[in-house]
């Protein structure tokens, strides 16, 4: 049952995340009824422009917004003057899991803030300006969302846009790999950063924090302006300036503890300083949301495997953390989980941090990579024939090496079943892939299934198939598929949404 009243604890939370003091507050209240509030007010006459600046806060996120649940509260705000409507904002809160404004870690949107043109309003003498808001509960009455608002003369300097760069990933872009303690990242991400700005203001600095439900870290620290790679002028006017600024941690090294990882979301908040021309200081803030983490899973590895990429090539979501803290024993060493923010490192998937490539469920002696163990299960397939009469008839004196490769195979089928039987059986793992065996030496396309799935081998030699019998039944799971791209590993594919992801 959901909680009906908004406690004295929750709502002091509620206030204590408007970092503004805002002149108006609505919060939605009964069951699609709509609670709205507005404030006036009167701007002088020859003010070139106004900043709205509000927050919405919603009690249904993280859990039911993440859901999409049928709690799906409806909030509005907008602004209106004398010509009709100058600002106008409507969502569902399901909706902002990838629509701005975005949710934060501490369930609210972040401050933010408009600046509005009413210069041709106020050319004639003042104007009255209407800030109207609306919040409605869905569903029922319980959990409200609440909208903040308030409007101000516009300042000296603001940021108006910031704008994410684009890597190369399978991903969207939005995934942002945080280092551990002492470390850095290896590629750097940054973001456009729009100024407007007075004729008379110089942009002395800025500092970049990661956020999580709170602040992680400064990864850039009242850097000037220009200050390297770090911080780059592009185009600069004398009322405009576009900067690219690095969001990840270089220097200083990351001071985020990453055990566990403190956060799924992430945010990047903005501070330009800069000063007017009698040495008033002025600054500007703004706040990227809707930003994913990944983080190192390597002290959770049973192992590793292959080879290593420049950037790391462990980075999961905080889910596959708390997936690898319980199921670890379950998998072997590991080769790739996702390279730095999600990039392409020469797979198709792995751009989530949730996608996990671990060895064979059985290792043949002496094999050195996934690839030679494929090579000798091939080896073994072929030379277990040797139990076999050209007839297909039992040999009655086989070579200790068929009698060998017959054994291994039997205990490769049984490890590889249970395996990923285990897998399979957890309602977080969506996906299993494994080989599928390709043709060559005798063995068609598909013989690593079959022999997995039937215990069954077949081999052609001189047009005359015959087939192995290991004698361990049949099995299959309809989580596993198979192909050749994973004939040297499996790939464990989780339930992102099972995971919290």
């Amino acid at each position: 049952m959901r909680m009906t009243v908004l406690s004295t604890a929750l709502a002091s939370w509620l206030w204590a995340n408007f970092v503004y003091a805002y002149d108006l507050t609505v919060s939605a209240a009964a069951e699609n009824q709509v609670i709205s509030g507005s404030k006036s007010y009167t701007v002088p006459q020859g003010t070139a422009s106004v900043a709205l600046l509000y927050n919405v806060y919603s009690a249904e996120y993280p859990y039911y917004v993440t859901a999409q649940s049928v709690f799906n509260d409806v909030w509005s705000l907008s602004l209106t003057g004398s010509n009709g409507s100058l600002y106008d904002i409507s969502r569902q809160v399901n909706s902002q899991l990838t629509q701005a404004p975005t949710w934060l870690a501490n369930s609210t949107t972040g401050d933010i803030r408009q600046t509005i043109n009413v210069s041709g309003l106020t050319v004639a003498g003042p104007v009255t300006l209407q800030i109207i808001a609306t919040a409605m509960n869905v569903g029922d009455s319980a959990l409200p969302t609440v909208v903040g608002a308030s409007l101000e003369q516009a300042p000296q300097l603001t940021i108006d846009a910031a704008n994410p760069d684009i890597i190369n990933t399978n991903n969207n872009g939005t995934f942002y790999s945080i280092p551990a303690i002492g470390d850095t990242n290896t590629m750097q991400r940054y973001f456009t950063l729009e100024l407007s700005k007075g004729d008379a203001i110089t942009v002395k600095n800025v500092t970049v924090t990661l956020q999580g439900s709170g602040d992680l870290m400064e990864v850039v620290h009242q850097l000037p302006i220009p200050s390297g790679n770090d911080v780059q002028v592009l185009a600069q006017s004398a009322t405009s300036m576009s900067l690219k600024v690095r969001a990840t941690v270089l220097n200083p090294a990351s001071t985020v503890n990453d055990n566990p990882p403190p956060t799924r979301d992430i945010a990047y908040k903005f501070r330009i300083v800069g000063e007017d021309n009698t040495g008033n200081p002025v600054s500007a803030e703004k706040t990227v949301t809707g930003r994913r983490s990944l983080w190192r899973m390597v002290n959770l590895l049973p192992g590793r495997y292959g080879i290593r990429d420049v950037g790391h090539d462990d980075w999961g979501a905080r889910g596959t953390y708390n997936w690898l803290s319980q199921n670890a024993s379950l998998i072997n060493d590991v080769d790739d989980i996702s390279g730095e923010h999600g990039k392409n490192i020469g797979h198709n998937t792995h751009q989530y941090g949730t996608d996990i490539d671990t060895y064979h469920f059985y290792r043949f002696s002496g094999a050195t990579s996934g690839t030679d163990n494929y090579n000798k299960l091939s080896n073994a397939a072929v030379t277990a024939f040797g139990t076999l009469l050209a007839n297909g008839t039992p040999n009655p004196t086989p070579p200790a090496a068929a009698l060998d490769a017959v054994n291994n195979l039997k205990s490769f089928v049984s490890a590889t079943r249970d395996g990923l039987k285990k897998l399979a059986d957890l309602g977080t793992v969506s996906a299993l892939y494994y080989s599928i065996g390709s043709a060559g030496s005798g063995l068609s396309n598909g013989w690593a299934k079959a022999l997995i799935e039937t215990g069954k081998v077949t081999k052609t030699t001189n047009n005359v198939p015959l087939t192995l019998d290991l004698g361990v039944g049949s099995w299959s799971n309809a989580k596993v598929s198979y192909n050749s791209v994973h004939n040297n590993h499996v790939h464990v594919t989780l339930n992102r949404p099972a995971i919290g992801e």
